[in-house]
């Protein structure tokens, strides 16, 4: 199968019909597929894939490439494809698509009913949303079997996406040219710190590898100070053994090598139903002090503070935390500190339209458990390309966050009013204070955080409004709509029937109203703590 030729990259055409692509379909014909049609982290993998390809063709581009990228593109990328196409067959025997031809599963004694080759592992475990190990999925009624059957074009998506997904953890231990591998591997460049990843999206499959195409002399800047640089795919140079140390400084350190890494070694066997597996070098990163690594193209950096002093820290995917509440930080331009969003945002905004769509995916992973994958889709106006309509936005989601305190503030005050003994279960809780006050507004924090988001085209009304007369007036509706929803919520969590509960009802009510800032009693300041140490989980 090969992949230049095979269709296997689901899309959507230009009537809203999914159907497959090859690699040679995508970059000739790009201006018929207007997206791919694919889940959140298969659409990093494949972009990644697509995104090597297209710069590797162009050599770039250049400054002045960039604005005939589309133009550019549909035959340079077909001259390199045509080059390389031999190394784009995923079940070819001597040079198989991103896998290790000479990898041999660790060897056992065979006993009646073993394989002979020794213990090959299910296909399925290239599929994250697949109940395979201690991944598992509800419905999911072919978990259990010896095998499974998977179709052919899923295969090399699936290898794709594991490959820049996988989690670090225990692994089995292969051999290849005589050496055995290690059992622990490290994460895949993409699974660090379940980071967010971010792409513009174009018209078109031609516009949307434009406007995530960053050129060659500011990647290379970008890279210079960790003496890094530009490289090869990785199936220029293919390492040929674990001691090919030119192959795999390309496949770790530079940045086309990284696009499509080798995180993992693999090869399919019977024709795709199992594959060998084991851990390739380990990739540095962002968040590897032994290892450090610039951060990926697509992700965002951001300054947190921790014990008191400032950090930086890859935006992360976390499940209960809706991705609006961070879009200031996605899209603003790289600062002096490097914090900032991804590589493309500060791209030249003179093609295709002034405002653009965004999205942003991930995996979130808890350990070398995968636990969710999300994505979402944002129009982002033009004046939030500039850092005024950032700051005006970032003071909206602000307002948001606080709102949800004195929401938190109020559902508390009503328990502590009506129950007794809730102060008495707080202090003893310890360390499960949190988990208690977590649980406590859960209701009322889901029902806020979604009015909240129903209503984010009055934040963005705000944005589009700065510098005029309007601003003040959008403020206010944005705030307006906050407050309404914040009462919604507390009703909803909170409703009242005796009297003595409406008496706790009243009091919640009241600090509702209030600032958090504006607390004078004990109850109210360990609530503001609280959801400030553990704001992440307050959706």
């Amino acid at each position: 199968m090969n992949l230049v030729s095979e269709k296997w990259i689901p899309v959507l055409n230009t009537g809203g019909r999914r159907q497959l692509i090859s690699l040679r379909d995508a970059f000739c014909q790009g201006e018929q597929w207007r997206d791919l049609a694919v889940r959140p982290h298969e659409r990093v993998a494949l972009m990644r894939l697509l995104l090597c390809i297209a710069q590797a063709a162009l050599e770039g581009p250049s400054p002045d490439e960039w604005p005939l990228v589309p133009k550019l593109l549909p035959k340079k990328a077909e001259e390199y494809l045509k080059k390389w196409e031999g190394s784009f067959d995923l079940f070819d025997a001597e040079k198989p698509f991103l896998q290790i031809a000479g990898l041999k599963a660790a060897t056992k004694k065979v006993k009646d009913g073993d394989d002979a080759d020794g213990p090959l592992v299910n296909a399925s475990k290239l599929d994250f949303a697949l109940a395979t190990g201690d991944q598992s999925t509800h419905f999911d009624h072919e978990g259990s079997l010896p095998q499974r059957s998977v179709e052919l074009a899923a295969l090399a998506l699936n290898l794709l996406t594991y490959l820049c997904f996988s989690p670090g953890g225990l692994i089995g231990s292969v051999t290849w040219s005589g050496q055995a591998t290690a059992r622990t591997s490290s994460d895949a460049p993409c699974a660090v710190g379940s980071m967010t990843h971010t792409f513009w999206r174009g018209g078109h499959l031609l516009q949307t590898l434009q406007l995530n195409m960053c050129d060659r002399a500011a990647i290379e800047a970008h890279l210079k100070c960790i003496g890094a640089g530009w490289g090869k795919p990785v199936w220029e140079q293919m390492p040929k053994s674990l001691d090919d140390k030119a192959a795999w400084d390309n496949a770790t350190q530079t940045y086309l090598g990284r696009l499509t890494p080798l995180p993992r070694l693999v090869l399919f066997q019977r024709e795709g139903a199992s594959i060998i597996l084991g851990t390739g070098p380990a990739f540095p990163n962002f968040n590897n002090e032994k290892a450090p690594f610039v951060e990926e193209p697509t992700s965002t950096v951001v300054s947190r503070i921790r014990n008191d002093k400032p950090t930086q820290a890859l935006l992360a995917v976390t499940p209960g935390k809706a991705l609006w509440r961070e879009l200031h930080a996605i899209v603003a331009h790289r600062n002096k500190d490097n914090v900032g969003g991804f590589w493309a945002v500060g791209l030249s905004s003179s093609e295709g339209p002034a405002d653009r769509d965004i999205i942003v995916a991930g995996m979130a992973r808890d350990k070398a458990k995968v636990v969710d994958t999300l994505e979402s889709v944002y129009h982002i106006p033009q004046a939030m390309q500039n850092t005024p309509g950032q700051e005006i936005y970032e003071k909206g989601v602000q307002h948001a966050e606080s709102m949800s305190r004195r929401l938190g503030w109020a559902v508390e005050t009503y328990r502590a009013t009506i129950d007794g003994g809730w102060s008495g279960r707080l202090k003893g809780a310890g360390a499960g204070k949190a988990g208690l006050l977590s649980k406590l507004r859960q209701k009322a924090f889901i029902q806020y955080w979604t009015a909240a988001e129903q209503n984010l085209p009055l934040l963005f009304a705000c944005v589009e409004s700065l510098g005029t007369d309007n601003l003040p007036d959008a403020q206010k509706a944005w705030a307006k709509s906050l407050f309404a929803a914040a009462r919604q919520a507390y009703a909803a969590a909170c409703a009242p029937q005796t009297p003595r509960q409406h008496r706790a009802y009243a009091l919640g009510l009241a600090k509702l109203s209030k600032p958090v800032d504006d607390a004078n009693s004990s109850t109210a300041a360990s609530d503001t703590s609280s959801d400030t140490s553990h704001e992440e989980d307050d959706e």
